[in-house]
């Protein structure tokens, strides 16, 4: 009788839940995005096809894709269609696509949805330093909306095939193997698939006039990829990929993807994790000073935040402070712990006087995503886990890392999911020092 009156309610509950919030209970399982570009003007023709599932009472599919706004930026839906061609209903208003699903439980969808526009956000169409037209994706945190129609949350990942047709005077780079190229003379057509899942946050394009190197790992490419002019000062500039490619796998596990991308790009980040394609601002790869500390963090949200990604912004620091830490223990072991000891000092210093002006949580709940780009997911993020390194040990420490990471590869965590494996390893209960760094606006000593 208990058994039965819990799923009642359960049953009840997500009812009610899905008539609240209709994207509860979907499941994307694969984009394949075909987009087309041209050099006259800032315009993009798309093809999004969609396949996901139910996975459990749904009535409505609901994409993000931004509408035009008063400078006529933004998309067009023109059509959207079933596998067998049949148009489909639909609504596009409040930046929001929404389809009716069937009325059953646990239903399967394909649809394909036709659009263009030109871009607001999301894909930066501009020129690079050397006057040459560049199109990048961008979407961090969740700018896909504006030029790919997704469920844009960090939560909800897929895999992708992209078809990317572009004058054939220029080079396209994208997440995942290419398969196919096609050209008729004067523009090329790609396809690239990305089998691992992924989130939007990280899933993007890049079409520009480029040279590239490689070198080889076992079989796996690792390509830097540079503006003609920038490569043939500095073809080695991010050589040292490799060498941090190395060290990270042999300190957290396999690298998850099939390749390594290093992009010199003109986007808003000095450095941008894209999944297995990564890209840096122009000026941040072309220049003398030494950029082996951004190589190494980008790299390493290879494994946290595109692999093991947070369920939500939140928690962003697991991204984040990941990504610090270990560009920290990368350059104590190649340098030695004088180099760490004054990075900590630096980061120390920086997270006092954030928190001195921001009485914040590393685990705060806010819309403007932006502004969790700051001193707790970073820095704090990464004395943590120093902290918590001192505390326990190399030899537990590291358990504790290549254990985490190989449980949650290819899926979406919390606070709490590193906190239980913590547990589990140390077999202590770690609360206290959890609550002590993470829920608490201080910085311990």
């Amino acid at each position: 009788m208990q058994y039965i009156l819990l799923t009642i309610l359960i049953t009840i509950s997500n009812f009610a839940l899905a008539q609240a919030d209709p994207t509860f209970n979907i499941d994307i399982i694969k984009y394949t995005f075909e987009i087309k570009v041209n050099e006259t003007n800032d315009s993009i023709y798309g093809m999004a096809t969609v396949e996901g599932k139910a996975t459990g009472y749904a009535n409505t599919l609901e994409l993000d894709l931004m509408n035009s706004d008063r400078y006529k930026k933004g998309m067009k839906v023109f059509s959207i269609t079933d596998t067998k061609g049949k148009k489909i209903k639909y609504t596009h208003t409040s930046n929001k696509i929404k389809i009716q699903l069937p009325k059953q439980n646990f239903v399967n969808f394909i649809y394909k949805i036709k659009y263009a526009g030109v871009p607001q956000n999301g894909l930066i169409i501009s020129k690079n330093k050397f006057g040459d037209k560049t199109w990048f994706g961008d979407n961090w945190p969740n700018r896909a909306r504006y030029w790919l129609p997704c469920v844009d949350e960090p939560y909800d990942k897929a895999s992708i095939t992209w078809i990317v047709t572009a004058p054939t005077a220029y080079n396209v780079v994208t997440n995942g193997l290419q398969s196919k190229l096609r050209s008729n003379g004067k523009l090329n057509t790609y396809t690239f698939e990305q089998k691992e899942p992924i989130p939007t946050k990280v899933a993007v394009i890049g079409i520009a006039k480029l040279k590239s190197t490689c070198n080889n790992l076992k079989g796996m490419d690792i390509c830097n990829y540079m503006y003609p002019q920038s490569f043939e000062k500095q073809p080695n500039k991010m050589d040292v990929a490799k060498e941090v490619l190395v060290f990270l796998q042999e300190t957290i596990g396999p690298y998850p993807y099939q390749k390594l991308f290093n992009v010199q790009s003109t986007t808003i980040f000095a450095g941008m994790e894209n999944a297995n394609t990564i890209f840096y601002d122009e000026y941040a790869i072309d220049g003398n000073e030494s950029n082996e500390a951004l190589i190494a963090h980008e790299i390493t949200h290879q494994w946290f935040g595109n692999s093991v990604t947070e369920k939500d912004f939140s928690h962003l620091w697991l991204s984040e402070g990941f990504a610090t830490f270990f560009t920290h223990y990368y350059l104590e072991k190649k340098y030695g712990v004088d180099t760490l000891q004054k990075r900590l000092a630096y980061d120390r210093k920086y997270v006092e006087n954030f928190l001195s002006k921001n009485k914040r949580k590393m685990v705060e709940k806010t819309n403007d995503y932006m502004q969790l780009l700051n001193g707790n997911s970073y820095q704090k993020g990464g004395l943590f886990l120093q902290a918590l390194r001192t505390k326990i040990g190399d030899a537990v420490f590291f358990d504790i890392i290549k254990q985490y990471y190989n449980t949650y590869k290819y899926s979406n965590v919390d606070t709490n999911d590193f906190k239980k494996i913590v547990e589990s390893i140390t077999k202590a209960d770690y609360t206290q020092f959890f609550n002590d760094w993470i829920y608490s606006t201080n910085l311990p000593e």
